[in-house]
């Protein structure tokens, strides 16, 4: 009898805290000059998207308290950007330029994109590049960014770099797969 209480008690509370937590659905409008916009990543906690919109490209993060908010264009930069992670707290934004070349940066809330330099080491230099990917962990003192790169009409080559804080610089997460 006990135990059916305790289950009865237990499917109750299950009951009430999922009845707490109201499902919705939010439409994103983007500006009327940036019409093509995408969608990355959402943060783990969900208070924060991330994205960019395109032609040029313009990164943006949208919370439901705070709305749109185009940090690229607010804090003066011109070119190509576009963000690509997000802490799980929805504090650190990753992404990268593309204006003479691909460099990496971090955003925290509002605030001026930091440039975090070029995403790969000597052994990645040749070829075309682009990012696939990148991923930041709740402080953005480490940044994942899985590039690929292409050379000449050779199949694509994807590799992972982390960059840290603490080395202020970019490494292999894998050893170099060159051929001899």
């Amino acid at each position: 009898m006990h135990t059916a209480a305790t289950a009865l008690a237990t499917l109750a509370l299950l009951t009430s805290t999922a009845l707490a937590q109201t499902p919705s659905l939010t439409i994103i409008q983007p500006p009327a000059d940036l019409p093509a916009t995408r969608s990355v990543a959402l943060s783990r906690d969900g208070s924060t998207l991330i994205g960019f919109a395109t032609s040029p490209g313009r990164g943006f993060t949208w919370t439901r308290a705070s709305g749109y908010f185009d940090y690229t264009a607010a804090n003066g930069y011109v070119g190509q950007y576009g963000s690509f992670g997000v802490s799980a707290n929805g504090a650190t934004v990753v992404g990268a330029g593309f204006t003479g070349g691909i460099r990496a940066y971090r955003a925290f809330g509002t605030g001026a994109p930091q440039d975090l330099g070029t995403p790969w080491d000597a052994s990645f230099s040749e070829g075309t590049k682009s990012v696939i990917g990148m991923w930041t962990n709740q402080t953005g003192t480490r940044v994942i960014a899985n590039m690929q790169r292409r050379i000449g009409s050779s199949p694509p080559e994807i590799n992972p770099f982390v960059w840290t804080q603490a080395t202020n610089s970019w490494q292999p997460l894998i050893p170099s797969q060159q051929s001899l």
